[in-house]
């Protein structure tokens, strides 16, 4: 059984099952995660919505930034 993914959000890590789907996965986390307008990052490569895998592959290094909230520095 694969290990889970974890999808990288301002708030912490959130586990991701392998094989679930991408848009609705991602749509969650970023729900937990507080944020409503968000880019994702699979891999290092911006995912559009239009490009995006049908499931989270095992392996995959999933980033969600926020784009609707000032940066902090």
């Amino acid at each position: 059984m694969p290990m889970p993914v974890k999808v990288m959000t301002p708030a912490g890590p959130i586990e991701a099952t392998v094989g679930a789907p991408f848009g609705e996965t991602i749509k969650g986390c970023a729900r937990h995660a507080g944020m409503t307008k968000f880019k994702v990052y699979v891999n290092g490569a911006e995912i559009k919505p239009d490009n995006a895998p049908a499931t989270v592959e095992a392996g995959a290094e999933i980033i969600l930034f926020p784009y609707d909230q000032p940066a902090k520095v």
